[in-house]
């Protein structure tokens, strides 16, 4: 697992294109993008706007030419955005999944929808370590929280890329992409309220996917 940083002390990611190409050149299969979309802030410290797109995109293309699995969450805003690093060529696409009951699934109410979702994943009440909350306690006591967002769907999913990579060392990067979505379950429509994931590219999902697609 290789951690590339890519934003700045104040939260600006000016050096994702040059961490893209990094992780490209220093063997990274599967690379797991960030959130930023093209119009809008995500946050206070996370002013994307002035980062140069068409260099992200480069890179983007760069690694994927390299042999790499690049995937990327969908965002968080609850609408039809098309604006994500999902958008772009040779980028899985992912949305947040929430588990209603045993067989029924429905889209997360912030999980963002558009025909660039390829794939979903669970992506609510995921737990992880934190440091969000209780800064130097829960850094000192090594807790653990659950968080909901489609970047937890899409570490899933850079996982299950990373396990196809590992028992097929062989096959190559499109191969890969081409197994995650093509052997992912039909997201049953009679589960589903509108808007959602009823669009051709976003019509699947990496639950209830049956035998290992993998083996």
């Amino acid at each position: 697992i290789m951690q590339v940083r890519i934003m700045t002390a104040t939260g600006s990611p000016s050096t994702l294109e040059g961490g893209i190409r990094y992780a490209a050149d220093n063997g990274a299969k599967v690379i797991l993008l960030p959130i930023p979309f093209r119009n809008s802030i995500q946050s206070a410290l996370q002013d994307w706007n002035g980062l140069n797109w068409s260099g992200i995109n480069n890179a983007i293309q760069y690694a994927h030419n390299k042999g790499c699995v690049l995937i990327a969450p969908i965002g968080n805003s609850g609408t039809a955005t098309q604006d994500a690093i999902a958008s772009f060529a040779n980028v899985i696409g992912v949305g947040a999944l929430k588990l209603n009951s045993v067989g029924s699934y429905s889209r997360s109410s912030f999980s963002n929808y558009s025909d660039y979702v390829d794939v979903v994943a669970p992506g609510e009440n995921i737990l992880s370590t934190s440091l969000s909350n209780t800064l130097a306690t829960t850094y000192a006591s090594g807790s653990y929280e659950s968080f909901s967002d489609t970047s937890a769907a899409a570490a899933f999913v850079a996982g299950y890329a990373g396990l196809i990579f590992s028992k097929n060392p062989t096959w190559t990067n499109t191969k890969v992409e081409q197994q995650i979505i093509n052997t992912a379950a039909p997201l049953p429509n009679t589960t589903i309220t509108s808007p959602d994931y009823t669009i051709p590219r976003g019509s699947t999902t990496l639950m209830d996917t049956g035998p290992c697609p993998f083996s």
